[in-house]
């Protein structure tokens, strides 16, 4: 009550671009909430992945879900018909813990052996991130470390969304391949979800881009500060993007053999209230949600056994994730190891999962 007072916190992947804080470091999407106190805790969350973009709106000391459609802005669905399928769950709990527990054991297990245990994994970004790309260095370090992946973050690709690698700054790409698996060492790709710097160089156009309701393309980053870096968004209803998705995801997998692919910013793409996938059944957080299957079917067709990593904790997108990233804690710059701490609790609710 005295933290929100009244207010509207976004959920889902569209955090960011609905007023929430950074989202990686959460990490998005969250498609559930709750509150409480010392003598007990409810946790409410979606029962499958919504067809709107998702909101926790807090008044006083009530809140309630909401799904924000626009479709004033976009139109209706043909027949002016939307099926709601498990909008919301309850359940409750002593305290938090066994609240969000009791939520995600309201969903089935993934009963998945496992061919190979789970791997400690190093990634690029810690140097990268400073504009240090090293690679040998890095290679070495996860030796030394007894980890057993190398991921290459951003910017590994020539320019992002392109799928190849950036030869200019990264020169000995694929010698750096080498190096590292005669170490023993297998390499991970990073790979962004729905964003593409030049969409034109990949044969797209505007027509498989989102636009706003003047038809512009819309760009995003990963805050919306208008003042930063911004990309293109990839509009999954087109038939030329899931192709492009499919072919960019395979040329990876042939070229790079990557055990993992790291996806990210599926946070990142712009509000309903900025543009959305022309076909309705793609809008809300089923569009990132789509983009990620998309990406982890071509890049399991390849290699069944390639690990997909992303950021959420959310049980709805378990189905397409089979590690969680814990790498960034954004916006816990001041105090990470306490941020990693509570990150790491909440993160083991997927412990009962199946999920690293």
């Amino acid at each position: 009550m005295w933290d929100f007072g009244q207010a509207n916190i976004a959920l889902g992947s569209f955090g960011p671009s609905m007023g929430s804080p950074y989202g990686a470091a959460y990490p998005r999407p969250l498609l559930y909430a709750g509150m409480g106190s010392d003598d007990g805790f409810v946790a409410l969350g979606a029962g499958s992945i919504p067809d709107g973009a998702m909101s926790l709106r807090v008044q006083s000391t009530r809140g309630c879900f909401q799904y924000v459609y626009n479709e004033d802005i976009w139109g209706v669905l043909p027949g002016r018909i939307r099926v709601w399928d498990e909008p919301l769950r309850i359940c409750l709990g002593d305290n938090a813990w066994m609240a969000f527990k009791r939520y995600y054991h309201s969903f089935p297990f993934q009963n998945v052996v496992r061919t190979a245990a789970p791997m400690p994994v190093w990634n690029s970004w810690g140097m990268w991130g400073q504009k240090k790309y090293l690679t040998r260095p890095i290679i070495d370090f996860t030796q030394r470390i007894g980890a057993g992946i190398t991921v290459w973050d951003d910017p590994w690709e020539a320019s992002q969304g392109a799928g190849k690698p950036n030869l200019k700054k990264f020169p000995h790409f694929f010698e750096d391949i080498a190096y590292a698996r005669s170490k023993g060492i297998e390499t991970g790709i990073w790979e962004t979800v729905g964003w593409i710097a030049d969409p034109f160089a990949a044969g797209l156009s505007a027509g498989d881009l989102i636009t706003d309701r003047k038809g512009r393309p819309c760009k995003a980053n990963w805050n919306f500060d208008p003042a930063g870096e911004s990309y293109y968004c990839l509009d999954i209803s087109s038939a030329r993007v899931r192709e492009f998705i499919r072919q960019r995801t395979t040329h990876i997998m042939q070229t790079v053999k990557p055990a993992v692919i790291k996806l990210d910013f599926g946070y990142g793409l712009p509000s309903p209230m900025m543009g959305v996938p022309r076909n309705p059944g793609y809008r809300g957080e089923r569009y990132a949600y789509k983009l990620t299957q998309l990406i982890s079917a071509a890049a399991k067709s390849i290699n069944p056994g390639v690990i997909i990593q992303y950021y959420s904790i959310s049980p709805l997108w378990l189905k397409n994730v089979d590690l969680v990233a814990m790498d960034d804690q954004g916006d816990l710059w001041y105090d990470i190891a306490r941020g990693h701490g509570a990150w790491s609790i909440w993160g083991s609710l997927l412990s009962d999962m199946n999920i690293r």
